[in-house]
């Protein structure tokens, strides 16, 4: 019976998935977790190494006490970190866009630029004349 509301709840997403779009931008989050993931555990050793001196512990605790602090910090607190800058680059475009169409006013191209580089980071939106460069796809 609980086998049954599974391949249910699965079918139904599946069916009512809209279509995609390839200039929906690209969330950073993505491209960069994997990598931190497996960065992992040489950070987690190269800190316990030089941390275990100062604490004045062992090796394996040190490797226990970093690891933990270093698997906190990489699963939970960057996603969390991504997801409010996230919130807070959607809501300033917004803002900007609705004071710029309600006065009439046309944003200059180097502070939108600028505004993309520094509180666009957590979401690279769609952008062929400026964003190429950004995220380089292998040839």
């Amino acid at each position: 019976m609980k086998l049954n509301r599974y391949y249910f709840l699965i079918l139904l997403i599946l069916f009512s998935a809209t279509p995609s779009y390839a200039d929906a931008g690209i969330p950073m989050l993505a491209l960069v977790l994997p990598g931190m993931i497996v960065s992992l555990v040489p950070i987690i050793i190269i800190e316990a190494w030089c941390i275990r001196r100062s604490l004045n512990i062992s090796f394996a605790r040190a490797v226990k006490v970093m690891g933990i602090a270093n698997i906190e910090s990489t699963l939970i607190g960057i996603p969390l970190t991504w997801t409010i800058w996230f919130v807070v680059e959607m809501t300033l475009a917004y803002v900007g866009y609705q004071l710029s169409a309600s006065l009439g006013v046309k944003v200059p191209d180097f502070v939108s630029y600028a505004f993309g580089l520094t509180v666009g980071a957590a979401w690279l939106a769609p952008s062929e004349s400026q964003g190429y460069w950004i995220v380089r796809q292998p040839h």
